[in-house]
């Protein structure tokens, strides 16, 4: 593989394995680049169904934290534990 001239790329960062695996199951449904006019068309083909509609009639505790990313952006990351789980302090 050739370098353009004047362009450097950083090396990339391993994937952790379990993403690895995950990745694997889907990789067949994302198209292999995401440009940024396909970002809106996902977010509408690929949705699921409101979280709450999801957890309906299941026993889980939903709690959302904000996280900073590697520049500083805010990332809502969601936590889903069992109500025992809970109970019991963890």
């Amino acid at each position: 593989m050739t370098q353009s001239s004047g362009a450097s790329r950083l090396p990339r960062p391993e994937i952790d394995a379990e993403l690895r695996a995950g990745l694997a199951i889907v990789g067949g449904v994302f198209p292999p680049t995401i440009t940024p006019d396909l970002i809106a068309f996902m977010r509408r083909s690929y949705a699921s169904p409101p979280l709450p509609d999801i957890l309906q009639g299941h026993l889980v505790d939903h709690l959302e934290h904000v996280v900073r990313g590697h520049l500083g952006d805010e990332i809502v990351v969601s936590v889903f534990r069992s109500p025992a789980t809970a109970a019991r302090g963890r």
